[in-house]
């Protein structure tokens, strides 16, 4: 009968023994192999949490820029919207503003007029043998016809004056004295030209303006009665109440109208000059207008009152300088608040800039906080399964291989009969030894195998009730072949001890023995 028949005659005789060493090959192995591969596969699931916790970290973060951006992104159009809002309503303003001052310049420029129609016009247009000194002192004038002053309205190349006022003067007696009588027939306009307001208030017929010297105790309605060389004429006096005192010629002057006075000095028909006022001082160009006055009205001249032409002018440019002066500063303020606007503004998206920039690196803290305490935990548990593993895997390996031999050595022992027997029939060391070993192999071979099957399967188990995945190939697997192969080989050599000392005894002592 051969070792091998004879083994697994054995194992069938005492299956009991057989059982028991292979049931602690198994506890051994797959304690061997649960243990490392739980471990791995602990390794290995954490770092696909920690890859996924820093993936998912990574992309809050982009997120929470990206809405930072976002938001940043909507303030400064909103930010360009209120300033573009801002600037319109400022614009708005000053165009009102502007429109304001115009009118109010516009109304300055006829109140200005008016303030200074009483110094006189800028040109007197008089009749060609008129001096100076009868026009300034001796108040004489040559009359001219009065036809003159249609003649000049309706003259397209005069362009360059307004108000086109005729009158005829000359000094009478009123109440046993000396006053000026003054005729006004009213304003003519140029029929090419627009037509201005007059500037000139003047009586109708059969009325008189008095003068401040010569009311007396006159009131606005009476009749007074005025005499001159053509014969008296009765007037109603037109003022309304006592007229100011003015300090100029005005004070001691009848004024009425042109016809009426032609009446009293008995002159019908008859002008003394034509008063006109430039449109703009600084245009009504002197000789200009005396040249395209000598083609209307040859056998005249005219005169300009530079002064007064000054001092309206200082005014009209006084009032529209403190006009633009005004108009500047408003300018300027709006210009100063808009700036303002925009500073508030950009100081407003930098606050939100910092904020946001806060805001991240929180997040950012807050995540890496996140993925610190996964570490530390996944490192501690790590550390704890394999300090178990290291501490409670070589004690069971070492039970269950001490175990293994006293089994060996009691079957050695309960078998020291058969050894003599079988040394007896001539079966050599070697084939004893074989049938022992053989058996010890067998062990560790099955209790491998069932081991490494069953401890697997317990790591499986355990690490789905951990949550983790095991890995059959993870670096842990060389474990498995290992433990396949170290089984038989630890149980061999648990059982050599025994074996060899059953071997070198001499067979008669031991069937003398037995």
């Amino acid at each position: 009968m051969s070792a091998f028949r004879l083994m697994f005659a054995e194992i069938g005789f005492r299956y009991l023994s057989f059982v028991l060493c292979v049931l602690a090959v198994v506890v051994a192995t797959a304690l061997l192999v649960t243990g490392p591969t739980l471990v791995s596969g602990h390794a290995s699931e954490t770092d696909e949490v920690l890859a996924e916790q820093e993936e998912k970290s990574k992309q809050t973060l982009q997120e929470t820029s990206k809405q930072q951006q976002a938001s940043l992104k909507k303030f400064a159009a909103e930010s360009q919207e209120r300033l573009q809002q801002r600037r319109e309503q400022q614009q708005a303003s000053l165009k009102e503003f502007e429109e304001k001052s115009q009118a109010e310049l516009a109304e300055l420029e006829k109140t200005t007029k008016r303030a200074t129609r009483d110094l006189g016009f800028n040109l007197n247009i008089v009749h060609k043998d008129t001096t100076m000194g009868s026009l300034y002192v001796e108040y004489k004038l040559v009359t001219m016809p009065e036809e003159y002053i249609s003649k000049l309205a309706s003259a397209e190349e005069i362009d360059m004056i307004r108000h086109l006022l005729a009158s005829l003067q000359d000094i009478i007696k009123y109440n046993g004295r000396s006053v000026m009588l003054v005729g006004f027939l009213p304003e003519a306009h140029q029929s090419h030209l627009s037509e201005k307001p007059p500037m000139q208030n003047v009586p109708d017929p059969g009325n008189v303006y008095v003068g401040f010297e010569l009311w007396g105790d006159l009131k606005p309605g009476d009749t007074i009665e005025v005499e001159g060389p053509g014969g008296k004429l009765a007037l109603e006096v037109a003022n309304e109440t006592k007229p100011e005192e003015m300090g100029s010629q005005r004070d001691a002057s009848l004024i009425v109208h042109l016809h009426d006075a032609q009446k009293i000095l008995g002159k019908p028909g008859q002008i003394s000059q034509i008063m006109a006022l430039g449109c703009h001082c600084s245009e009504a160009n002197l000789p200009n207008i005396r040249e395209k006055l000598g083609k209307v009205l040859p056998d005249t001249r005219i005169t300009e009152h530079k002064t007064r032409r000054i001092s309206r002018a200082v005014q009209r440019d006084a009032a529209t300088a403190t006009k633009m002066a005004d108009l500047a500063r408003h300018k300027a303020e709006q210009e100063r608040e808009y700036q303002k606007a925009v500073a508030h503004e950009q100081q407003m998206e930098n606050d939100l800039k910092a904020e946001q920039q806060q805001q991240l690196k929180q997040d950012e803290q807050h995540e890496q906080k996140i993925l610190a305490d996964l570490k530390t935990g996944r490192e501690s548990v790590q550390g704890n399964l394999e300090t178990l593993v290291a501490a409670l895997t070589p004690l069971v390996v070492i039970a269950c291989a001490a175990f293994i031999g006293l089994m060996s050595w009691n079957n050695v022992r309960e078998r020291r009969t058969e050894i003599g027997i079988l040394r007896a029939l001539g079966k050599g060391r070697s084939t004893v030894a074989a049938l022992f070993l053989g058996k010890a192999v067998f062990v560790g071979l099955v209790g491998g195998c069932v081991g490494v099957l069953l401890g697997l399967g317990l790591a499986k188990a355990l690490g789905g009730t951990m949550g983790g995945a095991t890995e059959f190939f993870s670096p842990a697997a060389w474990i498995v072949v290992v433990t396949i192969i170290g089984a038989p080989l630890v149980a061999a050599l648990a059982s050599y001890l025994p074996t060899l000392s059953a071997i070198r005894q001499d067979p008669a002592i031991v069937l003398q023995d037995g």
